[in-house]
């Protein structure tokens, strides 16, 4: 799998270095991390915000199997090698999107913070 990162002002990252070392996308509750297994380092967090989008159509990628994820801060677009590890990304980030819907929420929460309105709270 190979990954490209792309930055607000439209520099295009590749990290080739992914072929020589693998590295892991842990796929949390609220966040997607991205950890090397040699060292354990966080190297790549993602929060789920309400600017949060998973999509799969993509016309200027080369690879009909890419996913493109985004939130407020970041876009990431994941190569897949075949459609069905694309298909079960997809299947796992729309759980995720699923099951933090209160982070993904339209509305905006007090101090336009990213954390949902706790209840019985001022």
């Amino acid at each position: 799998m190979r990954l490209v990162e792309v930055r607000s002002n439209s520099i295009k990252v590749s990290l080739p270095v992914l072929l020589v070392c693998p590295k892991w996308f842990v796929i949390k509750d609220s966040y997607i991390v991205d950890i090397r297994p040699d060292t354990h380092e966080i190297c790549f967090p993602m929060l789920v915000d309400r600017d949060f989008q998973v999509s799969t159509d993509l016309q200027n990628i080369a690879s009909n199997d890419s996913i493109k994820i985004s939130n407020s801060q970041r876009t990431l677009v994941i190569n897949s090698r075949t459609a069905r590890d694309c298909d079960e990304w997809t299947k796992n980030l729309s759980n995720l999107t699923e099951q933090a819907k209160d982070f993904v929420n339209e509305t905006r929460s007090r101090f336009d913070s990213y954390v949902p309105v706790r209840a019985n709270q001022l």
